[in-house]
């Protein structure tokens, strides 16, 4: 449930971030709800992706551990 709840914060956190920078760069126009979905979107995708390759490194480094 941690884990969960941390990668949704990121993910809104991120998405938030992003939303307001656009906001911002385009004169005070909202986005449409299109264009928020998009870029939720692409915010999850790498929240994940980062949490992915992540998750790699340290499994590759407990498998050295294990060797040594």
């Amino acid at each position: 449930m941690k884990t969960s709840a941390v990668l949704l914060g990121s993910i809104l956190a991120l998405s938030l971030g992003v939303w307001a920078l656009f906001y911002f760069l385009t004169a005070g126009e909202p986005l449409t709800p299109a264009e928020t979905l998009v870029i939720v979107g692409m915010c999850g995708a790498s929240v994940l992706a980062v949490r992915w390759i992540w998750s790699c490194i340290w499994k590759g480094r407990e498998r050295h551990a294990d060797d040594a």
